[in-house]
């Protein structure tokens, strides 16, 4: 490891970072045991957290605040689009109903911190709880 990898992860930011990923990948290894595909735990814990993290708060969240909207109206308007984006592929059903309330909270820690990453790792804990409570129900 180099000196400044180092130096990066006694950054407070960037060592929350950490918990969240060995949960989600703690969970991840728990969702297949629970009988979810492997395939669809990666899809769940890794591709779909990078990639809407990527669009909706790289693309649009981030958009938003260079046009000159206020954090919290970017945060507000990128939730809903997240949540309706999820009504529109998987269904209108309470579950994408809701998704809107955890977007809002990674979008806060967006305008908080400005780091993809963070956002990236707070979705993954996300959706890993979502399916730890999915194999408890």
């Amino acid at each position: 490891m180099t000196r400044s990898s180092m130096a990066d992860w006694r950054n407070p930011v960037a060592a929350s970072v950490l918990p969240f990923a060995l949960l989600a990948a703690a969970l991840g290894w728990a969702s297949i045991a629970i009988g979810l595909p492997a395939w669809r735990a990666l899809v769940l814990l890794l591709v779909a957290p990078v990639a809407e993290e990527v669009v909706f708060r790289a693309g649009l969240h981030d958009g938003l605040l260079h046009q000159g909207a206020s954090p919290w109206l970017a945060n507000l308007l990128t939730a809903l689009a997240f949540s309706a984006a999820h009504m529109l592929l998987l269904g209108v059903n309470p579950q994408t109903a809701l998704v809107w309330l955890p977007a809002l909270l990674i979008g806060a820690a967006y305008n908080r911190w400005r780091r993809l990453r963070i956002c990236i790792a707070l979705h993954m804990a996300m959706n890993a709880l979502w399916i730890a409570a999915q194999g408890m129900l």
